[in-house]
This record gives structure tokens, C-alpha cells and sequence, in this order.
């Protein structure tokens, strides 16, 4: 996803150069990125970020006016990174469990590359998605799932026994907690192919559709 890159650190107590030139983005952006994630957008302040990048306060306004427009700008690219890796495993056709293993396998690799950035967009929703929506129109996670379930819903694929809404509410609550955990290392991330399976499963578990009704025996 966000591949900001990392820079070099200074030993404590020598001059870094580095604080003297102008801020690269890059820093800015995974500094504020780390921070956010950790200690969360409130409690982050533009001199924490402006320390963990290693440069001035004002260096960090070269960019953004705010840290507002800072959190507004991180939350749309990792937003939209997330969308597009998704939107096409939510359109795919095939039986369920296959499209929901495939669902799996993406979110896992994403999380392998960029975890902070899943999680941030998982943390920070309710604060900048009313920030950002114009800029999406009607493509947005949400309606790519809802898309998807009732589709299936109609085709008798996933189940209707359950809100609409809260099925879209309970795969997207499971993603957010899946991440958690594989930050909290409560999942064995190295066991990469079981908890893909795994994941799956609870997933078809979720939405399995409705059994048939019992024929009743004639007396």
C-alpha cells in the first residue's frame, strides 16, 4: 500500500543534517502515519510528528497547513489503496467460499505490506470518511460489499435471515479485529495459509445461506 520508505536516524547528541534542509513528505508521511496508528490521531500532535520525522514544526507546513490536512491527505491515499486492492475481489463471481478465500488472501497480503496504513483507515473511518466522501461518489468499501451480498442474497448464495446491515457491519467488523490481532501478534501471521483458511471459514460461517425448510411429514 503506502510505501513511504523510511529514513536514516542520527546518533543521539550529533547534528543530523538532515533537520537543516527541506522536510521530505516521505518522512512526514510515515512519521505521522506510525504515530497516529499508535497513540491515535487526538492524542498526536504536530510537534510529536514533526520529532519522529526529525525536523522543525514549521518544516512540516511546507506541506500541510494543518494537522488536519495532514490526517485528511493520509486517511484518502490509504483509503483509496484499500478500495482498489478490494473492488475487484468484491465483483468476482464463483461460490462463495472460493471469492471469500480469495477476499482473505488479499487483506493477509496487505496487512504483510502495510499494516499501519489497514489499520489506520480501520481506526480513523467515523473522523475523515465525512471528510473525503465527495471525493469518492459511490465507490467506497461499503458499497462494493453491500453490492456484492445482495447480489448473493438474491441468487440464494449468502444468507437473508440476517439484516443486510449487519452482515456488512459483521464482515467489516471482522476485518478490523483480524488486524488487530495480527498487530497485537495474537494471530501467527507465519501460519499464513491456515489463518487464510480460517478466516474463510468464519466468513462463510457469517453468511451461510438459509437452510431449507423441513418438508413435514404427511400423517
Amino acid at each position: 500500500m503506502l510505501t513511504f520508505g523510511h529514513g536514516r536516524r542520527h546518533p543521539q547528541g550529533q547534528d543530523d543534517p538532515q533537520r537543516r534542509r527541506p522536510p521530505s513528505k516521505r518522512a512526514i508521511l510515515n512519521a505521522a502515519l506510525k504515530l497516529f496508528v499508535s497513540n491515535g490521531y487526538d492524542a498526536t500532535t504536530i510537534r510529536d510528528i514533526a520529532a519522529e520525522a526529525r525536523y522543525t514544526n514549521p518544516a512540516l507546513f511546507k506541506y500541510f497547513d494543518s494537522k488536519e490536512a495532514l490526517g485528511v491527505y493520509l486517511f484518502e491515499r490509504a483509503y483509496r489503496e484499500l478500495l482498489t486492492k478490494f473492488e475487484t475481489d468484491f465483483e468476482k463471481e464463483g461460490p462463495t467460499k472460493a471469492v471469500l478465500l480469495q477476499w482473505m488472501r488479499t487483506y493477509v497480503e496487505l496487512l504483510s505490506d502495510d499494516l499501519e496504513s489497514v489499520l489506520f483507515v480501520h481506526d480513523h473511518l467515523s473522523l475523515f470518511w465525512p471528510k473525503v466522501a465527495s471525493r469518492f461518489g459511490n465507490r467506497t468499501l461499503f458499497g462494493v460489499l453491500r453490492a456484492w451480498l445482495v447480489k448473493g442474497r438474491a441468487e440464494g448464495r449468502i444468507g437473508t435471515a440476517v439484516p443486510l446491515e449487519l452482515q456488512i457491519a459483521a464482515v467489516s467488523g471482522f476485518f478490523h479485529q483480524f488486524a488487530l490481532m495480527i498487530k497485537l501478534e495474537e494471530l501467527d501471521a507465519r501460519r499464513k495459509e491456515s489463518t487464510i483458511q480460517g478466516g474463510a471459514e468464519i466468513l462463510a460461517a457469517m453468511l451461510k445461506p438459509d437452510s431449507a425448510p423441513r418438508r413435514r411429514r404427511k400423517p
